[in-house]
């Protein structure tokens, strides 16, 4: 029978070891936390099928969109592949608002009317909790 000391260390090994190969703590990103305010102004707009109000928002958008594009992905997020695909798949989707005078109507709303989905995605896929949910419904 091990000695009662031999077993402690043995368990502190393997309670240290479970704890480095962990991710601690909630996964925290402020650029996606701004970000997902603006796209809910967003959404709105979209639903309202406000053009001048998704127009005015695009200064706003797009340099909260390029923070989060440029923004590490936190260390412990939940599936970091997915959340890169998806800050990327942002990053391209807001891009194409550069020069939103141009677009008609109907191409404006298309795009705006992506922004939050992808924004709840990436919320999602980090692990990052959704804090207009509850909100919504």
């Amino acid at each position: 029978m091990p000695s009662p000391s031999r077993t402690f260390i043995a368990l502190a090994w393997i309670v240290l070891g479970l704890a480095a190969c962990s991710k601690s703590g909630p996964v925290v990103w402020p650029e996606l936390s701004a970000l997902d305010s603006i796209a809910e102004q967003a959404e709105g707009l979209t639903e309202n099928h406000d053009f001048n109000g998704m127009r005015a928002l695009v200064p706003e958008l797009q340099p909260a969109a390029a923070k989060l594009a440029a923004s590490p992905i936190p260390a412990n997020a939940t599936n970091p592949g997915a959340t890169a695909e998806l800050q990327s798949d942002l990053k391209d989707l807001t891009g194409r608002l550069a020069d939103a005078s141009k677009l008609s109507d109907d191409e404006l709303q298309t795009l705006f009317a992506g922004i939050h989905p992808i924004v709840e995605q990436l919320m999602a896929k980090s692990g990052l909790p959704h804090v207009h949910e509850a909100s919504h419904k």
